[in-house]
């Protein structure tokens, strides 16, 4: 089993190497309190100055990265959301409550659980070069 330090460093590569032109504005922290669990947060810039910014609660214990607690938030470069995936507990009505999906100023139900790190990471890499 992948250790929460190799885990989470794997997804700060998949992000930063979206493209070869991203800088990071907040330089990624890890922190491992427990052998299977791990906290990780970043910002990172790409050419158009469009940012993301990433914190999550990763729990490995099942055998699989767990999201406990999350936020991946990416904006353009006037700050306005393009989307961001989290599971804050304010949407109630959005199933399967708490994960949900914001675009824009709009609220979506999730379709499942989080998507995977590189589903992610190819949604921006899409919105970067249509």
């Amino acid at each position: 089993m992948t250790s929460p330090d190799d885990y989470l460093q794997d997804v700060v590569n998949v992000f930063a190497s979206i493209t070869q032109s991203s800088e990071f504005v907040e330089e990624p922290v890890i922190n491992v309190p427990g052998n299977e669990i791990g906290i990780l947060t970043f910002g990172l810039e790409f050419l158009d100055k469009s940012l993301l910014f990433f914190t999550a609660t990763v729990d490995l214990s099942p055998g699989y990265p767990a999201y406990a607690n999350y936020s991946i938030h990416y904006q353009d470069r006037l700050g306005h959301c393009i989307f961001r995936y989290d599971n804050a507990p304010h949407y109630p009505q959005l199933a399967p409550f708490p994960q949900h999906k914001h675009v824009g100023k709009e609220e979506h139900p999730a379709n499942g659980a989080l998507p995977s790190i590189r589903q992610i990471a190819n949604e921006i890499q899409e919105i970067l070069v249509p």
